[in-house]
């Protein structure tokens, strides 16, 4: 959202203290924000009648109707439900946050507060409903676009033409967005403020993507644009990496996340792990999501179907609110949610017709059995095909899967440092990637266009070259074709590689591209982890990770202790309180400050923890304190404490 646009923008304050009414109008008022005011829960919600605003600061405790319930009442009206809205509170507990999201808020701000991270976070939030408002808006015109049109031939091509260019249009400024959120991560001069703003920003953009994904994948379904890719996998450590990832949503809200498979489940399989991995993460997430007590389940079994074939037969069971029957029969329909959704207020309606369809193309299907106030079991079934042992690509998958939550901080120098040509229109871009590259240790240069590219190439002889596919003058095809062929022409070495950038989500683009030449392929917005795979897959370079802080380390050769409960012992227990509610919350921000206190004599403890933050491990972090809570319950005085971690450590 621009500044001009945020000047409009008309704030609702509601807090019953006069002295905080004038103090947040003043502070707002200087950036520029249309403020009206209310002194508790009914003029709120009379205030809205007269004119929405564009977001809600609510306090929660006030005389008559408090925050709580101001902010159900809200929600539970047509007219205000889409109106983002933060609690402003002095309670700080963990259960009173999670209270306030569940019924709808989109943050919290703990007074007293300061006011760039209110300021930060308003900003933030409005940009954010903008764009859900867009992406709706363009959804709306889409589907108006298809039905007006009679013969399914001509809808299908109107929503690939617009799906194409709402893909470029959408997902390039997101590459930007996340990109550079990435690289200004990398400041070791950040404060943790700064950093945490970052991680909103890098959170919401995500967050984003994943709707803009979900628009265009249940699109590209029904247009027949979808198409299998069976390759090996390791299914086992597919299971663990959904595990690790839900484990602490699930934490969070005190569920029990539970794994069965049954003994005969093989190991290695080759089917569509990409879209399997779909499917299991939006049930899941589903699951965990509408269940507030309780657990959930995931279970999987096997059924031999002759020679290699295995039919996998998967059962995700929760113990949430369930779905009333006369919901059952459109549950599976696109932009239908039941009414435990519409309290959640979550979610586009696309994740369950998403998974049938993706089911149903892996040759299975899918059924679900539910009952209100009981818990709901969706159950699927998919062939796949079992592999003996793995192969050479899936071993290397699984070793690059393993570096890549570590950070890359330079190349490992052998030899001359190789040189990498960006060609890019769009300046941000190509900035971005130059960037990365640079302060990694490569030589880098730009092009603007394919032309440029061309001419380049011939001059400097670059090792490799990252080219996008849409550009005026001339595009990416047109470039690759000429230097391919050139170089066969004059029998030049370089450039080993030509990898495509587009922003585009069809799958049909990437067989477009590696037939005029290219060698590779990758998607905006993209990864740091991935550009230095294929970086590394195809001029065979080695770099270095970091471990903590600005300490990089090579993950090859050097390793981090994972730490235990006798680690503890020198640390107070209200330090170790803080330490289990950030894990608990998963507030990064929390865990890091608790990291920075720990005695430079506990080095290995405090890297350990590092390590399990950087990989998103905050459920270990959490167990961990899990073990230290029930100790310390159980032991009278800390000297009892001391000679219990000496005898039980070895339990961990």
């Amino acid at each position: 959202m621009t500044v001009e646009s945020q000047a409009h923008a008309v704030i609702l304050i509601v807090d019953d203290n006069p002295t905080n009414l004038g103090v947040l109008s003043a502070h707002l008022e200087c950036a520029g924000f249309s403020l009206r005011v209310a002194q508790d829960g009914e003029s709120a919600l009379q205030a809205v009648t007269y004119r929405v605003p564009d977001l809600i600061l609510l306090d929660i405790l006030m005389p008559g109707l408090d925050g709580f319930e101001t902010c159900r009442r809200l929600k539970n009206n047509p007219l205000t439900r889409e109106i983002p809205v933060i609690f402003m509170s002095a309670l700080s507990d963990a259960v009173d946050k999670v209270k306030g999201l569940s019924i709808g808020a989109v943050d919290y701000i703990t007074k007293p507060f300061q006011r760039e991270e209110v300021l930060a976070r308003i900003r933030l939030h409005l940009k954010l409903s903008r764009l859900a408002q867009a992406l709706a808006d363009r959804n709306h015109r889409l589907e108006e676009e298809i039905q007006q049109r009679h013969h399914a031939e001509g809808a299908n091509r109107a929503k690939s033409q617009f799906l194409a260019k709402m893909s470029h249009e959408l997902r390039t400024p997101l590459n930007a967005i996340l990109g550079f959120s990435q690289l200004m991560a990398r400041d070791p001069s950040l404060t943790s403020q700064q950093e945490e703003y970052l991680r909103i920003i890098c959170r919401s953009g995500e967050h984003l993507l994943t709707l803009v994904n979900d628009v265009l994948e249940l699109s590209k379904i029904e247009a027949g644009k979808v198409t299998l890719k069976e390759t090996p996998f390791d299914l086992d450590r597919l299971l663990q990496g959904l595990r690790d990832m839900l484990q602490w949503r699930a934490n969070a809200k005190q569920l029990a996340l539970e794994f069965y498979r049954a003994d005969d489940v093989p190991q290695y399989v080759c089917a569509d792990e990409g879209k399997l991995r779909q499917v299991l993460i939006n049930l899941l997430s589903n699951a965990i999501k509408f269940t507030e007590i309780g657990h959930v389940m995931l279970r999987l079994g096997a059924k031999r179907q002759g020679g290699d074939r295995v039919m996998l037969y998967f059962e995700v069971e929760d113990t949430g609110s369930g779905i009333a029957p006369d919901e059952l029969d459109v549950i599976f329909e696109a932009f239908v949610q039941t009414q435990t959704g519409h309290r959640a207020q979550e979610g586009t309606g696309l994740g369950l017709p998403i998974c049938r369809q993706l089911v149903q193309l892996m040759g299975g299907e899918i059924t679900i059995d539910s009952a209100v106030g009981v818990g709901t079991i969706l159950h699927f079934h998919v062939p796949v095909t079992v592999e003996v042992k793995p192969e050479p690509e899936l071993a290397r998958s699984i070793a690059v899967e393993e570096r890549s939550n570590a950070r890359v901080v330079s190349l490992i120098s052998e030899g001359d440092v190789p040189r990498i040509l960006v060609v890019d229109d769009l300046r941000e871009s190509r900035q971005l990637l130059t960037n990365l590259l640079e302060m990694t240790g490569f030589e880098v240069r730009e092009a603007e266009d394919g032309r440029v590219a061309i001419d380049l190439w011939r001059s400097w002889q670059p090792d490799l070259i990252w080219m996008d596919v849409r550009m005026p003058v001339m595009d990416g095809y047109e470039a690759t074709r000429q230097i391919k062929a050139e170089r066969d022409e004059k029998g030049l070495v370089n450039p080993k590689a030509i990898i495509a950038l587009t922003a585009s989500a069809f799958e049909e683009d990437r067989a477009a591209v590696l037939a005029v030449g290219c060698d590779d392929f990758v998607r905006k917005p993209f990864r740091e982890a991935e550009i230095f795979d294929k970086i590394a897959r195809h001029l065979g370079v080695r770099y270095r990770y970091e471990a903590r802080g600005d300490v990089p380390f090579d993950r090859e050769s050097d390793g981090v202790r994972e730490p235990v409960l006798e680690d503890l012992a020198q640390m107070s227990e209200a330090w170790c309180e803080r330490l289990r509610w950030g894990a608990m919350s998963a507030n990064e921000t929390v865990v890091r400050e608790a990291i920075a206190e720990i005695p430079e004599s506990q080095e290995s403890f405090a890297r350990g923890l590092i390590a399990w933050v950087e990989d998103f491990r905050f459920d270990k972090i959490f167990a961990l304190m899990q073990v230290w809570e029930t100790e310390v319950s159980e032991i009278e005085n800390a000297a009892n404490w001391q000679e219990s971690l000496s005898r039980d450590s070895s339990s961990l």
